[in-house]
């Protein structure tokens, strides 16, 4: 167990990764829903973000709303050297998040 403060009502990521660090943990999969996932990208926290794409269509009826996702566009993740692999039937797009590429 590793008790760590609250920020927000929520996890405080940043003594999280702290005390990982002081653990000498060098690498973290955040392999987390989407409030877990959107609050490491809020806070810059993400090095490299990995998003797998299986070609199945969720909603009803392969229908799904994605009004609120492009109203927030303008909040969105940059990615840089992005590259597109193929597992199968499967795709993975990875990339650099902006804040950790040294070379933009």
């Amino acid at each position: 167990m590793l008790p760590l403060p609250i920020a927000d009502g929520q996890c405080d990521l940043k003594a999280l990764l702290a005390e990982l660090g002081k653990r000498q943990i060098q690498q973290l999969l955040v392999e987390g829903g989407a409030a877990v996932i959107a609050s490491f990208l809020k806070q810059n926290l993400a090095d490299e973000l990995r998003i797998y794409i299986a070609p199945k269509i969720l909603g009803a009826a392969g229908a799904v709303s994605i009004t609120d996702a492009m109203a927030q566009i303008a909040n969105a993740v940059n990615l840089n050297n992005a590259a597109i692999k193929n597992f199968g039937s499967d795709i993975c797009i990875s990339g650099l998040c902006k804040h950790f590429d040294k070379s933009v």
